[in-house]
């Protein structure tokens, strides 16, 4: 069985969904001064699988979990700097052509 999609970190240059319609990148979002990264690819990773099982398509998913996974090295910390689902919302409600 083949994997239907891979999702590729590119550190600080964003992220990159390779799948059989081919390659798309996915920058990073500016939200703040970077604080602590340590848990920001667990957060990526919940968020995702959160948003793939509200029925939410593969790349919606890869923006929220994105915007959270920025959100959350804003903080320090791994448990407190996960955002919660009111913060990722009011920061895409201020990025444009989301």
């Amino acid at each position: 069985m083949e994997p239907k999609n891979i999702i590729v970190p590119l550190l600080d240059k964003g992220w990159l969904l390779w799948n059989k319609k081919g390659k798309k990148k996915f920058d990073s979002y500016s939200v703040g001064e970077v604080i602590d990264k340590v848990g920001a690819m667990d957060c990526f990773i919940g968020v995702f699988a959160a948003f793939l099982c509200k029925n939410c398509g593969v790349e919606e998913a890869i923006k929220y979990a994105i915007l959270a996974s920025c959100i959350s090295s804003t903080k320090e910390g791994i448990i407190p700097s996960l955002p919660l689902l009111s913060e990722i919302i009011k920061k895409k409600n201020k990025i444009k052509n989301w």
